[in-house]
């Protein structure tokens, strides 16, 4: 994703705002369909959740992490 914002912008592709956008449809796609591949067994998921909670908490405080990220994978989660 950084190549992506950072070399559409040095590149001319597009203005750092549109690189934002495209950032986030970037992270939509591969959050959808490479978590999804990945992550076949439940176990998988709330390994690579808790992976990516850990993570989020080193920069931010634990609960607006966890409300930040919930709506993100509420819709990946095996039921």
């Amino acid at each position: 994703m950084p190549v992506i914002i950072i070399g559409g912008i040095w590149t001319g592709f597009f203005t750092p705002s549109e690189s934002a956008a495209i950032a986030v449809v970037y992270g939509l796609v591969v959050s959808l369909f490479y978590l999804q591949v990945v992550a076949t067994e439940p176990w998988m998921f709330l390994l690579w959740f808790n992976i990516c909670l850990l993570l989020l908490g080193i920069f931010i405080e634990p609960l607006p992490a966890m409300l930040l990220s919930a709506p993100l994978f509420l819709p990946l989660a095996p039921w």
